[in-house]
């Protein structure tokens, strides 16, 4: 006695619209994870003693994206190689809704975090923009993990029910505006600091926050739309397979390049060191001594500073009161403003970590 044959289902015409976004997806998702090694490589080289939070978060962040990698490439042999020739595969959704909105939601959220606590040190009168960033990005986290459970249940043809399409709106127009907000922000800090340090390399490191911010912000706008505009096809699979590859390399891009900043500072001679707390408490009798602490080890230890200090190929001159400037072989450099009498906050923004 012969099984009998399940009855084939015909290939429709269009059958690349359903199959090329979840290959091209899958695709530029693995080219950005080689990427994103690179990065890690590079960071892991270039600053091996680099703080533990900092380690913490960039060894996190690519140990999730290395399963989110391997959980799409199990989805490609799911719908290509195992459910060869089997078009009803090709509308079950397998695992692809966590490791798409889900784990990008996720790595979104670290990210603009990061970020925002970023804006927190650069300007600390931010905090409460750095608070809108976190609750924007929180939101569309929340968007981003109920899409992901919900379409795990779901075929490709239900994406637009009533639960997912809320859900969906508030995942990838929340990435958006947040990512928008930061590199506004990061721009405006940029724009309105203060001091003669290069210009040249301010408007590289400018176009740096732009560019990373705005890059997801755009793929994030395109998903949106196509989501909008071609309802019950894949095409929304492509932009967002990639969402979150582009936010760890956004991290791992700003993080890294600090070895810009340390190498265009080397070749002016200036020995500023990237530092994220300085403080001055500036004696009663003469205000133009004070004394300088760093929560770093280098390049200075609590010391006096009088009207002018030279040492280690660096001169400390006292401006007045409430400012110092940092100078190297007597050209000028990079000036250091009391806050509130106690902290220095620089004035070159991006070069706190």
């Amino acid at each position: 006695m012969t099984t009998p044959v399940p009855p084939i289902i015909p290939i429709p015409p269009n059958i690349a619209t359903l199959t090329a976004p979840m290959l091209f997806g899958v695709y530029f998702n693995a080219c950005l994870y080689g990427i994103l090694g690179s990065q890690v490589y590079s960071y892991n080289y270039n600053f091996p003693d680099d703080k533990k939070r900092f380690k913490i978060l960039v060894y996190g962040v690519f140990i999730i994206e290395t399963a989110q990698t391997a959980m799409s490439l199990a989805d490609i042999y799911y719908w290509y190689a195992a459910g060869f020739g089997n078009l009803a595969r090709l509308q079950d959704t397998y695992i692809s809704p966590l490791d798409g909105p889900f784990i990008c939601s996720v790595i979104a959220l670290i990210v603009q975090s990061f970020y925002a606590y970023r804006i927190w040190i650069l300007k600390p009168s931010l905090l409460w923009l750095s608070g809108v960033v976190v609750l924007i990005s929180v939101a569309q986290a929340i968007g981003g993990m109920i899409d992901g459970i919900v379409g795990h249940r779901i075929r490709f043809a239900q994406v637009h029910s009533p639960l997912t399409v809320p859900a969906t709106y508030f995942w990838l127009l929340g990435e958006a505006v947040a990512d928008l907000l930061i590199a506004g922000t990061m721009v405006w800090l940029l724009s309105t600091s203060r001091g003669s340090y290069s210009n040249r390399l301010l408007s590289k490191i400018m176009r740096l926050c732009i560019e990373t911010n705005v890059l997801s912000a755009t793929v994030a706008v395109i998903a949106f739309i196509l989501y909008v505009a071609k309802p019950n096809t894949t095409y929304i699979i492509t932009p967002t397979a990639i969402l979150g590859k582009l936010y760890s390399n956004t991290l791992m891009v700003s993080l890294n390049s600090r070895v810009m900043l340390r190498d265009a500072q080397a070749a002016q001679g200036t020995r500023v060191y990237v530092q994220s707390e300085m403080t001055v408490h500036p004696p009663r009798a003469d205000p133009f001594r004070q004394s300088l602490s760093s929560s770093e080890p280098e390049p200075y230890k609590m010391h006096s500073l009088g009207s002018a200090e030279r040492g280690d190929g660096m001169e400390l001159r006292a401006m007045n009161s409430s400012s110092v400037e940092v100078r190297s072989d007597g050209q000028p450099g990079l000036v250091l403003d009391l806050v509130d009498g106690r902290t220095l906050d620089i004035v070159v923004p991006v070069l706190i970590d």
